[in-house]
């Protein structure tokens, strides 16, 4: 069985373990997220498969079961996470059955329920419609050794990469992660990185997602990250003052390519990407003109990740940076271009598949303007200079 995991240089990468399923620019493990991690097959073992239930009515004051018993799996560990409601003490998060105190409200309460072993990890959801009646007390909350800690951005802009990183979470660089959205408008477009997740907020509102990192043997208590999105920016225009022709020769100035200004803005944001503008322009703009020898779009990956593996920095977490910012967003940007031409990158088969002139093309010119927006964001003057130049003509 193909165990679905890109390679990179030669190696297989660092989180081959969890199977999680992907494709990325650059980084040793950036992947698209899905709702399941596909744990690789291993002989003798059987894979975690999470199955949530709950057994009595949500009645104000009476106890209610939450069941993961049926979960499916050899050596499972749990961990039960609220994920929607009025907050409910937990008692026992971290077994296969946990419970709680229904508390007084009418809107239903949501829980998502985690279960892993050494192969992977898989999630369900759970909705518990609320009744009405008079409450009494609550339960306690059992503590666990792991940790999950969260950080990243607390505000955005519709539409503009959120980056959420989970990498600090303890013990480090030994625990697998799992986000959840908790609140707010339902996210789609989202990768993660091991430890980074990376979305893109569909409408302006208070978004907020919960954390847990799983160990050999348990899962850790959530972590909350909120962050507040505005609407949607509009981009700066190239446009001549007013005042400096008569209105009558006045005409629109187009606006730049949107993968190409996503491709300056996001590397103008990392501290020293400018600095490395002209070499990584030279890599995209070598393979879009190189695009027509590559029998698929995998053999353009393995020469972009061999020259950008010596280019962008390997220590954390200014590798993660470099991944969530710059490199997840255009990833997924090419993939939604592709997808016209019938091509789902998303897919590994689809990656070794052999390119189609149309596909080619679409390809070609996404690297190119990445190549361009790389270029201009070391060299901030180059928009002026450009529109100098359209105006002397």
């Amino acid at each position: 069985m193909n165990p679905l995991i890109l390679q990179w240089g030669g190696r297989w990468l660092t989180r081959a373990r969890l199977g999680l399923v992907g494709l990325t620019l650059i980084g040793p493990s950036a992947v698209l997220a899905f709702d399941d991690v596909r744990p690789v097959e291993t002989t003798g073992e059987a894979l975690p498969l999470a199955v949530a239930r709950h057994e009595g009515a949500a009645v104000p004051g009476r106890r209610v079961l939450l069941k993961g018993n049926q979960s499916t799996g050899s050596g499972l560990h749990y961990r039960w996470t609220q994920t929607q409601g009025l907050t409910v003490d937990l008692d026992r998060a971290g077994s296969s059955e946990a419970s709680f105190i229904v508390p007084e409200g009418e809107a239903p309460l949501g829980f998502s329920l985690v279960v892993g072993n050494k192969l992977g990890l898989s999630s369900a959801s759970l909705t518990i419609p609320m009744a009405s009646t008079p409450a009494t007390g609550r339960g306690t909350r059992r503590d666990l050794a792991l940790r999950a800690i969260t950080d990243g951005d607390r505000s955005g802009r519709v539409g503009r990469p959120v980056m959420l990183d989970g990498s600090k979470s303890e013990p480090k660089g030994r625990v697998a992660y799992r986000w959840i959205q908790a609140n707010g408008p339902p996210v789609t477009k989202k990768l993660v990185d091991g430890g980074v997740y990376t979305f893109f907020p569909p409408q302006p509102g208070t978004y907020q997602f919960a954390l847990v990192v799983a160990g050999s043997d348990q899962i850790s208590e959530p972590s909350y990250h909120t962050v507040e999105i505005g609407p949607a920016e509009s981009g700066p225009t190239e446009s001549l003052p007013s005042s400096a022709v008569p209105v009558s020769m006045r005409t629109p100035t187009p606006a730049p390519d949107p993968t190409s200004e996503m491709a300056r803005r996001a590397l103008q944001a990392i501290p020293d990407g400018p600095d490395r503008a002209e070499e990584l322009a030279r890599v995209f703009e070598d393979v879009s003109t190189r695009m027509d020898v590559y029998e698929s779009y995998q053999d353009a990956h393995s020469e972009m990740a061999r020259r950008l593996d010596q280019l962008i920095p390997k220590e954390e977490p200014s590798r993660s940076e470099w991944i969530a910012r710059v490199f997840n967003p255009l990833t997924l940007r090419m993939i939604e271009a592709v997808k016209v031409e019938g091509l789902d990158l998303a897919r590994p088969s689809a990656q070794k598949s052999r390119l189609k002139p149309g596909a080619r093309k679409i390809l070609a010119d996404h690297f190119h303007a990445m190549a361009d927006g790389f270029g201009r964001a070391g060299d901030p003057s180059s928009v002026s200079q450009r529109l100098d130049g359209r105006t002397a003509r």
